[in-house]
């Protein structure tokens, strides 16, 4: 166990004097400092894509107060004449170049500048990174590691333009709870889940997530030498209260339009440059409603940092992906065939959109590695729950997407609700999904197989234990159970924050996708077009 951390240190405190008077602890040098570290860890790659940002930025640029700026007026043209904006999504870039804005002053919250400086855009793409910008923030004993919920909030907060939250009861222990429990879970789908060595609480008496983005960075740019212990984070709490805002996460809230738009923008450059022009994505409007349905808790206000979370832990993981995306041709070209991202045919079930669906869930087999395996289409043709237990288990180590789609039994609305197995090799476990008509995930707990046959009943999970489907004998209707309250270690943990609850819907088509070392003829003579 470590050994405490001596708060009472006066050489710390003299230290962080020193830093001070020589202006090397004000904003703007924070600002410089953390640019200079994006830049030592190779956030942004130093051989290829910083040259290329560099020359974009300058072929773009225009000076004002003396001062080369990208404007918002040039970021979007540029994005159009790349391909990568539709220039009827051309509102959705602009509140994208708005979160730009703020990510490139990011710890702070104010203020936020009117156009992009080079060395703020290099920061603002770098955010939008979070696999590559870990570094960054040191993670240490005398620190904090930084968990996958503080890359959803920085995302969350450059999107946050009002402030309903205000309209809702505080509770200051509540929130305090909450900030600890997302502090110390590393268990979700990010790119940033990997190192929980130093899980610190980011909320107490001195201030919210917030004022503690600002420690973090002090800390973590503070001079080092080698063979000298670094000032611990808790010595810079003076300090960063003298540059943190008056803002309050509790009060920030995303306008449900806005949200809307940027996710509908963010779905067709989910694999970059959107290879099926938006009007032809017909359902396109329909999995954004699906996506954004869980954040929008109440009609009369805008989507807060809990709604937010709550929506997105699960049911978007990846979704800062599609902006990192859009936002390739930056410092890539956007021609180059080895950055280009190849997907499959769109199936019956897995239009172009499902796929963006899948992709911001983290199934990481949507390559263009990916064959449609089986198809089955219910309403013509007879199947039995069996003979899907048997296409499941025909690939023991390949990557495997099964899809079940109908209607809801009593509702009538359409009911995606989906299973991916990873491939043995990348020993992930296997997980639950839902895609309408609403998207979440359900993370699993185990290894692969995580389903079996019972009583001739396809069973994924556990009955009445978490998360669980139940695909009938005939395969035509599935029963869908969320338990909460009773689960225990299950197989797919059910989401607290949506309660308990059971659906049952019709089976109309079922769709197996698989990605295997060697997947040239994997469909089934027969299945295909049934």
């Amino acid at each position: 166990m470590d050994e405490p951390i001596d708060l009472d240190n006066p050489n710390h405190y003299q230290k962080i004097d020193e830093l001070t008077a020589q202006g090397l602890l004000d904003r703007d040098a924070v600002l410089y400092k953390l640019t200079r570290r994006i830049c030592k860890f190779g956030v942004i790659e130093s051989e290829k894509e910083l040259p290329h940002l560099r020359g974009t930025f300058d072929s773009l640029a225009v000076e004002e107060n003396g001062i080369q700026v990208l404007t918002q007026s040039a970021f979007l043209s540029f994005l159009e004449s790349t391909g990568f904006l539709s220039p009827s999504m051309r509102e959705a870039g602009a509140l994208v170049y708005r979160s730009l804005l703020y990510l490139s002053q990011y710890p702070f919250h104010h203020p936020i500048p009117d156009s992009l400086t080079y060395m703020g855009l290099l920061r603002a793409l770098a955010w939008t990174m979070p696999g590559r910008v870990r570094p960054v923030h040191e993670a240490c004993r005398w620190s904090r590691s930084r968990s996958p919920a503080d890359s959803r909030r920085q995302f969350f907060q450059s999107l946050a333009t009002a402030r309903d939250g205000k309209s809702i009861p505080f509770d200051a222990e509540y929130a305090k709870a909450q900030a600890q429990r997302r502090a110390s879970d590393f268990t979700c789908a990010s790119h940033d889940c990997g190192d929980l060595t130093f899980p610190k609480t980011n909320y107490d008496d001195h201030g919210d997530e917030m004022f503690h983005d600002i420690l973090d960075a002090l800390f973590s740019i503070q001079p080092q030498i080698v063979w000298l212990v670094p000032s611990p984070r808790d010595y810079f709490r003076a300090t960063a209260r003298k540059l943190a805002s008056d803002e309050r996460l509790h009060d920030l809230s995303i306008p449900q339009d806005q949200f809307r738009a940027v996710v509908k923008l963010l779905m067709t450059t989910f694999f970059r440059k959107p290879q099926v022009p938006v009007q032809q994505l017909v359902d396109l409007d329909h999995v954004v409603d699906c996506m954004v349905g869980p954040a929008i808790q109440r009609p009369d206000i805008g989507i807060t940092w809990d709604m937010y979370d709550q929506a997105a832990r699960n049911g978007m993981p990846m979704l800062v992906d599609g902006l990192m995306r859009l936002l390739t041709p930056f410092y890539r070209d956007p021609e180059d065939k080895y950055y280009t991202l190849d997907i499959p045919q769109s199936g019956k079930v897995a239009t172009f959109a499902v796929f963006a669906q899948m992709a911001s869930l983290r199934i990481l087999a949507v390559t263009r590695e990916l064959q449609q395996y089986v198809y089955y289409d219910l309403r013509t043709t007879s199947l039995t729950a069996s003979t899907i237990a048997e296409r499941l288990n025909a690939y023991p180590e390949a990557a495997i997407v099964l899809l079940l789609s109908g209607k809801n039994s009593e509702t009538g609305k359409k009911t995606i609700f989906g299973y991916y197995i990873p491939r043995l090799a990348y020993g992930n476990t296997p997980f639950l999904f839902q895609l309408s008509d609403i998207q979440d995930s359900f993370r699993g707990n185990g290894p692969r197989p995580g389903h079996e046959l019972d009583g001739g009943e396809l069973v994924i999970g556990q009955r009445g234990n978490g998360a669980a489907v139940m695909l009938r004998q005939d395969a035509r209707r599935a029963i869908v159970s969320h338990n909460v309250s009773d689960q225990f270690q299950p197989m797919y943990a059910a989401n607290t924050w949506r309660g308990d609850w059971q659906i049952e819907f019709d089976v109309e088509e079922i769709e197996m996708w698989l990605e295997d070392g060697d997947t040239e003829g994997a469909t089934i003579e027969g299945d295909e077009g049934q």
